[in-house]
């Protein structure tokens, strides 16, 4: 007889991107599943944020889509959870998705975070999982794979919140009367009255 079954998911982040125009961070992750044994196997995706407690999902950019590996086809119930399942916890991306031997295939979704400027720390935004932050920081995501309603394998990642400051230089000179832009503030001219 063939070896049983052997399930593996491996979280990743795959981009972390600023968008200016609505003032959120849109945050793409991947689980991908892969079976290393002798038989076929029917499992299931269990997802979990462990985000700074100062990001809060406000929308779910891309809904969970499957992405073949050396498996194309899907027979799953892939999960739709809302920003505010997100946000309140546990979420299932796929339940009941069949694997064949020796293939892998993924799950991917993207959200969109607000984040709280009156509450972020280097803490709870450096991905290092202490006691200050009760596990909680950067854009952590814990992942767990069920087989036959038991957990098999789990994994996370984390990319920390960009923190560094958004500032605007604008440069202006003095024309004697008034206060006037520089294009430019490496050629402003310098001007002495």
């Amino acid at each position: 007889a063939a070896p049983p079954e052997d399930i593996k998911i491996v979280k990743t982040i795959v981009d972390v991107e600023l968008n200016t125009e609505n003032d959120t961070i849109e945050v793409m992750y991947r689980s991908t599943v892969s079976n290393n044994g002798g038989q076929a196997a029917v499992y299931t995706v269990e997802d979990t944020l462990s985000v700074s407690d100062s990001l809060t999902v406000t929308s779910v950019v891309n809904n969970v889509e499957h992405e073949a590996g050396t498996e194309g086809d899907t027979d799953g119930d892939i999960g739709a959870p809302t920003a505010q399942q997100f946000n309140d916890g546990m979420v299932t991306l796929v339940e009941d998705e069949t694997l064949q031997p020796g293939k892998n295939e993924a799950w991917t979704f993207t959200l969109a975070f607000s984040l709280d400027a009156d509450t972020i720390t280097v803490a709870s935004a450096d991905c290092v999982d202490d006691d200050d932050e009760n596990g909680k920081t950067g854009f952590a995501n814990d992942v767990d794979v069920l087989v036959d309603n038991q957990l098999v394998d789990e994994d996370d990642a984390c990319d920390p919140i960009p923190l560094e400051p958004m500032i605007e230089i604008l440069k202006q000179i003095n024309d004697g009367d008034d206060f006037v832009d520089a294009d430019d503030a490496n050629s402003a001219p310098i001007r002495k009255y």
